[in-house]
């Protein structure tokens, strides 16, 4: 009887403890978003094209986790308690997060491209001069 208890106890704290992970992680998430939001206003077209991407990077993370979030109510509310400070310190870690993904993807890339080189090539081809198509290991046709 103890065990059991002790297991539900022990299985509820889990619990407790991966629902605050995971609130803590979409709250930092969602305050990426409105970091995006407000790089969005920039007069600067690169800065609008990375606004776009890092806004459609940090909307899939939210989806992914958690797709009954009211987004639009979770972003108000990070509006109107961010301060400017709040979003420069918040763009710099929100930053490091993307330029991590893009390393990822970058040696992603790599090694596609390397499996790819290494990969065995299909066999080639050749024209007959009578303009039948043969393998290189099969004999001409006479």
């Amino acid at each position: 009887m103890v065990r059991a208890s002790l297991a539900i106890l022990a299985a509820a704290l889990s619990l407790a403890t991966s629902a605050r992970a995971q609130d803590s992680d979409t709250l930092s998430d969602i305050r990426c978003l409105v970091v995006a939001l407000d790089m969005d206003k920039s007069p600067d077209p690169q800065m609008r094209s990375l606004a776009t991407s890092a806004g459609l990077y940090f909307v899939g993370r939210l989806r992914g986790r958690a797709p009954e979030l009211d987004l639009e109510t979770a972003i108000v509310q990070q509006l109107r308690i961010m301060s400017p400070q709040d979003l420069m310190s918040e763009g710099n870690r929100c930053g490091a997060i993307l330029a991590g993904q893009a390393d990822r993807l970058v040696i992603l890339g790599e090694h596609l491209r390397a499996m790819a080189a290494a990969a065995p090539q299909p066999p080639r081809t050749q024209r007959h001069p009578n303009n039948a198509v043969f393998k290189s290991d099969w004999a001409a046709p006479t």
